[in-house]
């Protein structure tokens, strides 16, 4: 990375006839990595290179590298710091006055210990050197073994003294700490991988031109490749000292890794909320489309179309997606259905109707689509009536209640519904609350759902009932 830095400052130095003068400050020169993002967010600091660890206390999401065995490959994990994923993760960097540019690295971490770790059952009862990370925590959890936070710089001594039976990093580290000449085996796993965000001033990006502003994120981004290249090509330097070292070095094969992997799902499903749904549901998204078409024909595809990034929205989403998963999983378990397994593919619409359209667009030109299962907000279904209807699929709502969901007018219908209709629930309420000649009030949200529950409250005040004394709307989000 410092190699990297010294070309990034030549290139821009170059590309700005002189204009643009960059000076490399490594070794925390200008302080520990907390203090320079402060410097950096008040504008003293220009650029800043942080390990995405030192940034995910108070950006969360900054944890995604780091889901153990969740990527196939370091060239996909890469794929996905580079395209969208990578993006929403750089995009939430403004919340702590920074502009992201891209994702250099130190490497995808391997695992070291005092025994063969071929299986997750050679982890049981082993004492594991972490960094104070919660998420790496559960990691080893859930490998069943026990979990002893300790500063870099001291891993060497406690790993020389027994404290530890193993521990995790990248080559660069193991070689670095010369942890090599004190642990007998190496896996190499490649199961996370030591993200570092290159991030600018977001006070020093206004304030520069905007061809200066694009200078510098397209030499940032250029360099990215060089970075991963030249890292790969020191990382086999290192494995040779490595080997030199008498270290027995083992790496895992593809039924390991997945072995791996479904032994540390959960890890990735406890910390979706943290590092949000909306991420992760892009990246199965990519993942899905990577595939050779013939491997997508195996598979016939559940379509979850729902709001995966804003608050209880979210919150909805993810638990239907998870009830999808868990109904897949106990199909698939008894054969699949029409001889090919089923596959849950997310999309994230924000509460946005335009977005569900476009959502709904997408599942509909996917040939593997079998259904789609909608999420909450009634307003974006609604939109997407129309759409559902021209290439003729299921659409299965477990939660959105307006009446026009499923009275939509076509016929025949194909939307589904678990929810109990507005024009149902309004009336059995209204009942409820005048009862003994109570004064009703109604508080209702700005949106299609509070306007079926409006007509349908009109509807029974017809019938007889007694009118509203007042109604008061609200938008989604307002709490006062």
């Amino acid at each position: 990375m410092h190699a990297a830095a010294l070309r990034f400052a030549q290139e821009v130095e170059s590309r700005s006839n002189g204009r643009l003068r960059v000076s490399v400050h490594p070794k925390e020169q200008l302080g520990n990595d907390l203090q320079m993002l402060e410097l950096a967010k008040d504008g003293k600091l220009d650029m800043v290179l942080t390990p995405t660890a030192k940034l995910s206390s108070a950006v969360p999401a900054m944890q995604y590298a780091d889901l153990p065995f969740y990527f196939s490959s370091p060239d996909e994990l890469y794929t996905m710091l580079d395209g969208e994923p990578g993006g929403m993760l750089l995009g939430q960097l403004k919340s702590i006055g920074l502009v992201g540019v891209t994702f250099w690295g130190n490497g995808f971490k391997h695992f070291t210990a005092t025994r063969p770790l071929h299986t997750p059952d050679d982890f049981r009862k082993l004492r594991f050197r972490v960094m104070k990370s919660r998420l790496i925590m559960e990691q080893f959890d859930a490998l069943d073994a026990a979990s002893v936070p300790i500063e870099f710089q001291e891993i060497y001594q406690a790993v020389a003294d027994g404290v530890v039976d193993g521990q995790e990093n990248p080559l660069v580290a193991i070689v670095g700490m010369n942890l090599h000449k004190v642990q007998p085996h190496l896996t190499l796993s490649s199961h996370g991988y030591l993200a570092y965000a290159f991030s600018i001033s977001a006070k020093v990006f206004e304030r520069l031109s905007p061809a200066d502003r694009e200078l510098l994120l397209s030499v940032g981004r250029e360099l990215t490749q060089w970075q991963r290249e030249e890292t790969r090509r020191r990382d086999a330097v290192f494995l040779e000292q490595v080997r030199a070292a008498g270290v027995t070095v083992y790496e895992l094969t593809a039924e390991q890794r997945a072995a791996f992997s479904k032994a540390l799902t959960m890890v990735t499903k406890k910390f979706e909320p943290v590092i949000g749904a909306d991420i992760l549901a892009k990246t199965e998204e990519l993942r899905w489309g990577a595939l050779p078409a013939e491997q997508r024909a195996k598979f016939l595809v559940l379509g979850l179309d729902a709001d995966l990034s804003l608050g209880d929205g979210a919150e909805v989403g993810i638990a239907i997606r998870r009830g999808m998963e868990l109904a897949v999983d106990e199909i698939n378990a008894r054969g699949g259905l029409l001889g090919k397994q089923l596959r849950v593919v997310a999309r994230d619409h924000r509460g946005i109707p335009g977005e569900g359209v476009k959502s709904l667009q997408a599942f509909s030109a996917m040939p593997e689509t079998l259904a789609v299962v909608g999420g909450k907000h009634s307003s974006v279904i609604a939109e997407e009536i129309g759409l559902i209807h021209e290439r003729p699929m299921p659409y299965l709502v477990p939660w959105a209640a307006a009446s026009n969901v499923t009275d939509n007018g076509h016929q025949p219908n194909f939307v589904f519904r678990l929810s109990v209709r507005d024009q149902d629930v309004a009336p059995f309420l209204m009942d409820k609350a005048s009862n003994g000649g109570r004064k009703v009030a109604l508080l209702l949200e700005q949106s299609g759902w509070g306007r079926s529950n409006e007509e349908a409250v009109k509807q029974w005040v017809s019938r007889g009932g007694s009118a509203p004394v007042a109604t008061h709307w609200f938008n989604r989000g307002d709490k006062d």
